[in-house]
């Protein structure tokens, strides 16, 4: 029976650039593929990539920001136009319905907002659908509604599409670059 108290322990490292322990028989961090053993041009090419890589991300997680802020605007403009609907209408009998109807999609809306500070593709993602289906919705019983705030709609249809693409490159870049969200 072989005694593996005697055998060499393979020494470590730290790789410059994820901090991850590695091993110095290594070529390359299994974390970040930083070249550990590569020319110092090889590792000069690696930190270039990783910084255009960083801006990149940057970029791309500013756009997943504002379309996390749409989730909130969504829930503002529809307790503003909830409030219009009372001005205008209340006396109606159906006023009632709007006014609690308006209350959970603002309450959805704020949620989602939140959510999406840890969640951010799912939080965007299903504020997206309700959206969607909350103006389908409407269009099918008032088609006039389509084009009331027509650039509205087209320009938070736009953040929320814009945010989720976004969002993918951001989880991408986090995982190929070991980058803190």
């Amino acid at each position: 029976m072989q005694n593996n108290l005697f055998e060499p322990v393979a020494a470590s490292t730290t790789c410059p650039a994820c901090h991850t322990q590695v091993s110095t028989n290594e070529h390359f961090c299994h974390q970040c593929t930083y070249p550990l053993k590569g020319t110092e041009q090889q590792q000069q090419s690696f930190w270039n990539y990783r910084e255009t890589s960083y801006s990149y991300f940057e970029t791309h997680k500013n756009q997943v920001i504002r379309a996390a802020k749409t989730l909130y605007w969504i829930a503002g403009l529809t307790f503003l136009n909830g409030l219009v609907y009372w001005i205008r209408n209340h006396d109606n009998n159906t006023i009632k319905f709007v006014l609690i109807t308006d209350a959970v999609v603002v309450a959805m809306f704020i949620g989602l907002g939140f959510w999406s500070r840890k969640k951010p593709t799912a939080a965007i993602i299903t504020g997206f659908c309700i959206y969607l289906l909350i103006n389908v919705w409407a269009a099918i019983n008032n088609p006039a509604t389509l084009l009331q705030e027509g650039w509205i709609k087209v320009l938070i249809i736009g953040y929320l599409i814009n945010g989720i693409k976004s969002s993918a490159e951001v989880d991408g870049i986090i995982k190929d670059h070991n980058f803190s969200g």
